[in-house]
């Protein structure tokens, strides 16, 4: 099953632009936590009526605040494939 984990997590990689080494740790040391950590995942594309501006910019604006340097390239390439300028 690692290996289905190993494709699943290189498929986001390449969705979200960047390396995600800590998934590929969680892939081989914990599957179990990967699966758990998917799980999650719906929740932070959630954003029934707020405005895309408004949602990218608080997704940046966190990330940058929690100094996370991986997840604020994320957000930078979430919002250019949004359609943001």
């Amino acid at each position: 099953m690692r290996w289905l984990y190993r494709f699943f997590v290189r498929r986001m990689e390449r969705s979200l632009g960047v390396k995600l080494e800590y998934a590929h740790y969680l892939a081989e040391k914990s599957p179990r936590a990967l699966r758990a950590l998917g799980k999650l995942a719906p929740l932070s594309r959630f954003r029934r009526a707020l405005p895309p501006e408004a949602w990218h910019v608080a997704g940046l604006v966190s990330s940058m605040r929690e100094d996370c340097g991986t997840c604020v390239q994320i957000h930078v390439n979430l919002a250019v494939q949004d359609g943001m300028k």
